[in-house]
């Protein structure tokens, strides 16, 4: 482990760096390390997509057995064939973006019709009140606090599959 005192405002634009290529900061100065020292490549950012360079390629990879087949298996886990799973892999790794299976974007839909339900009810009870603002027990608050409650399991859903798909993606360290 290095470790390096910096002045606050060198820090901050460290960070910005980071930021602005999609890594975290300890990535961002690990790869400047060995960039230096000659044990890596250049520092590398998250790659945006080009959609005029959008075109699929194939890309051969060859495997000693065991690494082969724990590739098998991480893919079988996630429900996807071997060479989906290494494609969703790399472009996660590279994109710094998760990468959801089949069973995960099922998940988002079924969210994003619950939302949509939620906005329903949202303008059903605008529309009430709009109709008779003098009325206000037309409009119930334990309605407003069932909505709240959707919303709120809605976002807890959302961000575990988000942090789960990361962390499905992520590489191990040792």
């Amino acid at each position: 482990m290095l470790r390096a005192r910096v002045d606050i405002h060198v820090e901050e634009a460290f960070a910005a760096l980071a930021k602005q290529r999609g890594m975290k900061t300890s990535d961002l100065l690990r790869s400047l390390v060995l960039a230096e020292v000659g044990a890596g490549g250049p520092p590398i950012g998250h790659v945006k997509p080009e959609p005029e360079n959008a075109e699929v390629n194939e890309l051969r990879v060859r495997l000693p057995a065991f690494l082969f087949d724990a590739a098998k298996a991480r893919a079988k886990m996630r429900g996807m064939p071997p060479s989906r799973w290494a494609a969703a892999l790399v472009q996660s790794n590279l994109s710094r973006h998760p990468v959801l299976n089949d069973d995960e974007i099922n998940s988002v839909n079924t969210t994003n019709r619950e939302l949509a339900a939620v906005g329903r009810n949202i303008n059903q009870i605008a529309r009430r009140l709009n109709e008779a603002f003098y009325d206000t027990e037309r409009v119930r608050v334990e309605s407003l606090a069932e909505l709240t409650n959707t919303i709120v399991r809605t976002r807890n859903v959302i961000r575990a599959l988000v942090r789960t798909s990361r962390q499905g993606w992520e590489a191990e360290e040792p």
